[in-house]
């Protein structure tokens, strides 16, 4: 049995010190982990962000170009097409 003036190993002031200070680090090393990660997802997030701004920008020019490239129609084949109401 333990003597009264005898404390546990674990309950030892040097030892109480010891996991005090290792509970601060690993409360440390946790919070910069989750730093570290927000900044990386976010930034992340803006990569996806101006990828997709890139994709609509190319569609519009496509469609834009398709639109230049058809034929326009003239005033008198508008005045046909509204006489014939098709327009």
């Amino acid at each position: 049995m333990c003597e009264p003036n005898v404390l546990p190993v674990s309950l030892k002031p040097e030892n109480l010190r010891y996991r005090v200070e290792n509970m601060q680090l690993r409360i440390l090393i946790l919070a910069l982990l989750l730093i570290f990660s927000y900044f990386l997802g976010q930034s992340h997030c803006q990569n996806q962000i101006v990828t997709k701004q890139v994709k609509v920008v190319r569609y519009v020019k496509n469609k834009e170009a398709k639109i230049l490239a058809e034929p326009h129609a003239a005033q008198s084949e508008l005045l046909e097409l509204m006489r014939r109401g098709q327009l």
